[in-house]
């Protein structure tokens, strides 16, 4: 997929002010380090950002708390919202946020949360001492308890967080991922599928890179039948090259979409911190009509796959060999997916806005 300048999001807002705060996270944390300056650099700042921190020393807005606030309460103060919606990780924008809500009596503060918390493995939770770990849950407990609502696009996170606190469960709502149908290219016709293609997009997570590797080492054994785009910002992962195998760096949503619903079908890597919940991409393919080839860390992601007939998944690379390529076919556009347009979703948040319930 495209970089954030290309991204259909970056066109939605483009009449829209987005305002910028001085962020003041290391570069050098932010990937692993290339060389031996990058690896003493990483070491250094990661001992400082854990003397300033009493929680994760991976949170980006660690060092932000002074600039986040300068900048927004003078936009506050500007604008006075109605709503604010305010999404994490980084988890200490929200906490920023707690602080400071009951000097806006007049406006209703969203939380949304992309991500587990402190239960989760990203952001370097999982490796947390149980000292940082009860600060950050101290950071958790005070957004869900401040913020006037919380949502998650996560069923799993959602029935976390209520469990974590009853007191505040009736403020803890699902609002799903969703996509958008003004983001695709026209419908193609039958005749212009390519049955020999196919398609790889987004990130090589962690644990999967070998699980790739061997889709591609598949495709070149049968290279007389069957090809392969990757279209990914971390190549460098992949070492199965050859005949039938085309790299790309990332390209834009769009321009990868058009790329997508011409393949015979998608490639889909489920990495085991997401398994359990359902990505806007899965619904995205499933407007295109494009079947998916789905492996990795079995849990919600590949259920959804087999229960709303997105394709199939499988345990083993050793399986692909059992398919009949052609025979993969969904339709586009499924009556369930109507549900998860961005008209629809928008429609659900609103009504929690103005004091209703998400189920």
């Amino acid at each position: 997929m495209g970089g954030s300048r290309n991204s259909p999001w970056s066109r939605d807002v483009s009449e829209i002010p987005v305002e910028r705060y001085a962020h003041r996270f290391p570069s050098v944390l932010t990937a692993n380090p290339a060389n031996v300056l990058e690896k003493i650099a990483y070491r250094l700042w990661l001992i400082y950002l854990k003397m300033v921190s009493k929680g994760s020393p991976y949170d980006r807005a660690i060092l932000d708390r002074g600039a986040f606030y300068l900048a927004f309460v003078e936009k506050m103060d500007a604008f006075k919202p109605d709503v604010v919606i305010a999404t994490g990780a980084p988890f200490r924008l929200l906490a920023y946020i707690a602080d400071v809500i009951n000097a806006f009596p007049n406006s209703r503060f969203i939380a949304d949360i992309r991500d587990p918390w402190t239960w989760g493995e990203s952001y370097g939770y999982a490796h947390l001492s149980e000292k940082r770990l009860n600060f950050e849950k101290q950071l958790e407990a005070k957004v869900v308890s401040q913020f006037h609502f919380t949502t998650s696009p996560w069923p799993e996170i959602v029935s976390r967080l209520q469990k974590l606190y009853p007191a505040a469960q009736r403020k803890i709502s699902l609002l799903p991922h969703a996509y958008d149908p003004d983001d695709f290219p026209a419908k193609l016709q039958p005749a212009e599928l390519d049955k020999e293609l196919l398609v790889f997009g987004g990130n090589i997570y962690h644990g999967l890179e070998d699980t790739l590797n061997d889709i591609i080492a598949f495709v070149r054994s049968r290279s007389k039948n069957l090809r392969i785009e990757i279209y990914s910002g971390n190549l460098n992962k992949i070492h199965e090259r050859g005949d039938g195998v085309k790299m790309h760096a990332p390209i834009p949503a769009l321009e990868f979409f058009e790329k997508a619903q011409r393949a015979q079908a998608v490639i889909f890597l489920i990495p085991e911190h997401l398994k359990d919940g359902v990505p806007t991409k899965l619904f995205e393919y499933a407007y295109l009509g494009r079947p998916i080839i789905a492996m990795g860390y079995r849990g919600r992601v590949s259920e959804f796959v087999e229960e709303k007939s997105l394709g199939i998944f499988v345990d083993d690379v050793s399986e692909l060999g059992e398919i009949d390529f052609e025979l993969l076919k969904v339709s586009a556009e499924p009556e369930w997916l109507e549900a998860y347009n961005y008209a629809n979703i928008t429609e659900g948040l609103l009504k929690l806005i103005n004091g209703g319930e998400l189920k």
